[in-house]
């Protein structure tokens, strides 16, 4: 019986070894899968942060290639208006590389890039260049299924100014009518942006030469451009022809009366002072951008060397294109430029009519506004003006 109950100990002390074992083994398994579990949590964690910070990388990244391709893409369009196509080259080409790592290969939005290489290797006389890449444009516009109007417009300027750089005249005319039209349904027919598109089309015509069409489309661009920048304070629509019959009718009625004259002389120097202030008061949307301002000289510098060519350089239609840049070049800051502009306005428009002439009153006003000068009392501009008659009849 003692022997019986010692083999009853032995097996109840085995079988509790052999659970204390089972549970111990279980125990470690519980840890071992708890801390594979704390394992790949922190792996996770790891890999997890790992792609935060390099999705961050890579959105610091994109909004610094944005932000250099657009900078390049304004440099680039800067200097071709500026006459400076060689170094806009460089400009274009890197504008085209950063949009292409934002954007991706093919994408529709590299088709402004592709449109300014191609102007910008028309305007250096590298027309294979330019084919290149507006065959790269067209192709990525045609995949666009909806219309867009303002990037169909820059196609057909870039076909336009190709064509007509390579003398082919009527395709000139048709892809630059066309420029026009886009433009002028994006943005309207008389905005800025638009008397561009008809400047560009009167090239063609006068290239073409159909001179007649050419000088009416610079008249549009012209009063386009005065309501642009005199604000309605000098008043559009029949430009200085209009002005002069003004003119005409207040010299008839006796404008040479010295109350007549203070009122005459106090009303331009208003008039100038307000247009000079005028820009400073622009809110914001309503200011030119530097490319166009860029762009505006250019288009004025090439209607006055047209007007020039056909009408003269005394031209009353010549001044009014000085008085233009001049109001350009004040707004962009080149404060000389302006002033050289303004005195040149003054120069033709006594010539043309004579130093009591509203014009040529304005034109000086706006000359003494940029040199910060006072405006001399009316008995001394009397003297002056009976001085410039005697000297205009001796001559």
């Amino acid at each position: 019986h003692q022997l019986t109950l010692v083999k009853v100990r032995r097996r109840r002390c085995a079988s509790q070894e052999t659970q204390e074992k089972a549970r111990i083994t279980r125990s470690s398994a519980n840890m071992t899968e708890t801390m594979s579990g704390v394992k790949r949590g922190l792996r996770n964690m790891a890999i997890l942060g790992l792609e935060e910070e390099k999705a961050q990388e890579d959105r610091i990244l994109r909004g610094k290639n944005i932000t250099t391709m657009a900078a390049t893409y304004t440099n680039a369009l800067k200097l071709l208006y500026g006459g400076h196509p060689d170094l806009a080259l460089a400009e274009a080409r890197e504008s085209l590389r950063f949009a292409t790592e934002v954007h991706g290969a093919g994408s529709p939005d590299l088709v402004p890039c592709y449109l300014l290489l191609a102007e910008t290797y028309t305007a250096l006389d590298r027309y294979d260049r330019a084919e290149l890449n507006l065959s790269h444009a067209k192709w990525s516009v045609l995949k666009v299924t909806e219309t867009d109007h303002s990037l169909r417009a820059k196609m057909y300027r870039t076909f336009g100014l190709l064509y007509a750089a390579k003398q082919l005249h009527a395709e000139a005319l048709k892809a630059l009518a066309n420029y026009v039209y886009h433009t002028a349904l994006v943005d309207g027919p008389l905005h800025t942006r638009t008397s561009v598109a008809y400047f560009h089309l009167g090239n063609a015509f006068l290239s073409s030469g159909r001179s007649e069409e050419a000088l009416a489309l610079y008249e549009k661009v012209i009063s386009i451009w005065q309501a642009r920048l005199t604000h309605g304070i000098v008043g559009g629509g029949g430009g200085d022809g209009a002005a002069a019959g003004a003119a005409a009718a207040g010299e008839a009625a006796g404008a040479e009366a010295t109350s007549e004259a203070e009122e005459a002389a106090a009303a331009s120097a208003r008039e100038a002072q307000a247009l000079l202030d005028a820009r400073a008061t622009q809110g914001e949307g309503e200011t030119l951008s530097p490319v166009e301002d860029a762009e505006a000289a250019f288009v004025l510098r090439a209607i006055l060397t047209a007007r020039e060519k056909k009408l003269g350089a005394s031209h009353h239609l010549t001044g009014e294109v000085y008085f233009l840049l001049a109001l350009l070049f004040n707004g962009s800051g080149y404060g000389e430029q302006a002033l050289n502009s303004a005195q040149r306005a003054v120069n033709v428009y006594e010539t043309c009519f004579g130093p009591d002439h509203p014009l040529t009153r304005r034109s000086g006003a706006l000359v003494r506004a940029l040199q910060g000068v006072e405006p001399p009392p009316p008995q001394q501009q009397q003297q002056q003006q009976q001085q410039q008659q005697q000297q205009a009849r001796r001559q």
